[in-house]
């Protein structure tokens, strides 16, 4: 199943606000930061360029992110479907980080956009799929008999 929306959030608590995010111990005390959000937070504020990359995560950057960056890309594209107000909020870091503005994707390919909208497609198709014959192929089980359409 595909996520319309992000699904990783960082847990921020006062607990873990004064502590380093990024540790290499072995530790179970040990906070450790998903890239996920910084990612989020370039696209949807159209800041994603090589040179903001490059910045954030060093020469080679966008090699090192590169599969994140463009499922992240995607994600947005999928999320951007709804309400503005919707994917802001999905965005948002709780009420203390919020997004401080949203632009369109920037730079969007025919491919990203193509493969967004099948995404997509497949998502809506997802309650249909109950009913059988309308389920997307790619949901089929080998040695199950689909129903005549």
């Amino acid at each position: 199943m595909h996520s319309i929306l992000p699904t990783s959030k960082p847990q921020l608590t006062p607990s873990t606000l004064g502590k380093s995010i990024f540790s290499t111990s072995g530790n179970e005390n040990s906070q450790y930061a998903s890239l996920i959000p910084f990612i989020q937070r370039l696209i949807c504020t159209g800041l994603d360029n090589n040179l903001n990359i490059e910045k954030f995560f060093g020469s080679g950057g966008s090699s090192g992110i590169g599969t994140m960056h463009r499922n992240e890309r995607k994600n947005y594209l999928k999320a951007a479907k709804r309400s503005w107000l919707e994917v802001k909020l999905a965005y948002d870091i709780g009420s203390e980080e919020t997004v401080p503005f949203l632009v369109p994707l920037r730079g969007a390919t025919e491919k990203e956009i193509t493969d967004a909208g099948l995404d997509w497609s497949e998502w809506l198709a997802m309650q249909d799929w109950i009913l059988g014959p309308r389920r997307p192929h790619s949901l089929d089980v080998h040695g199950v008999e689909r129903m005549p359409r």
